[in-house]
């Protein structure tokens, strides 16, 4: 089951993507929400991937059981790398969406898809979209082209247009717990168990705090105001 295990801590969300998936129930369009650094995006990509993976037109594959991806097919590679032209991402600019972007959306979304099973359209940020660009982006959410799917993400569903809101299957991501950050931190960061316990606990459930943090070299001023006061030393010496 490839691809989605990589997702750690959201185990409602990945259950419910795999339902989708097995289904064949595909709504036109999902909204993450979530603070920042909690799998919104690389969730979004996978899905798109597990969407289009070549893998599950494999024989040897039974009906409505293989949900994920496989990460080395044509399609996924192309995905992961971001070059394949019918996922569609759409990102603020200046910290903002606008509306020339969705108009260019609409316009690259009257063509015809190259190759894909499912076009996707991963829209990052969704709450910073001006209302002209939200409301311009209405129309593809009420009537998307057939086999397109978008997925918006942003901080939480109040920052977005009701209208848009509405017209998108919400699905929410919860803060990472520490033991799961530190997990993360140690296997794709590669640090020790006590710097990334340490990140963990104090990055308020977000990977990518824990990042900023870390490059920051936070944990060494944190020893450093620690040695500093003493802090580090038996109690009966620093009294």
């Amino acid at each position: 089951m490839g691809g989605f295990e990589a997702i750690i801590g959201q185990n409602f969300p990945i259950r419910l993507l795999r339902f989708f998936l097995r289904t064949e129930k595909i709504p036109h369009a999902l909204l993450f929400t979530g603070i920042e650094g909690v799998g919104k995006r690389t969730t979004a990509r996978l899905f798109a991937q597990a969407l289009n993976c070549r893998t599950t037109d494999n024989p040897t594959v039974e009906a409505g059981q293989y949900v994920g991806t496989c990460g080395y097919c044509n399609s996924c590679r192309q995905i992961l790398e971001g070059g394949h032209p019918d996922i569609l991402n759409i990102a603020p600019r200046k910290g903002v969406l606008r509306i020339d972007q969705i108009r260019e959306l609409i316009r690259a979304l009257a063509l015809k898809p190259f190759s894909a099973k499912h076009r996707v359209v991963i829209i990052t940020d969704a709450h910073t979209m001006n209302a002209e660009a939200g409301n311009a982006l209405l129309k593809i959410l009420e009537e998307p082209p057939a086999g397109t799917i978008l997925i918006l993400t942003a901080l939480q569903r109040s920052d977005l247009l009701p209208t848009v809101f509405s017209r998108c299957r919400h699905i929410r991501f919860s803060p990472l717990c520490v033991d799961d950050l530190a997990e993360l931190l140690i296997k794709q960061q590669g640090m020790k168990h006590e710097q990334a316990r340490i990140l963990a606990e104090v990055a308020d459930g977000s990977y990518t705090r824990a990042l900023r943090l870390s490059e920051a070299q936070w944990s060494e001023h944190r020893d450093w105001v620690v040695r500093a006061a003493g802090l580090d030393r038996p109690a009966s010496i620093r009294t």
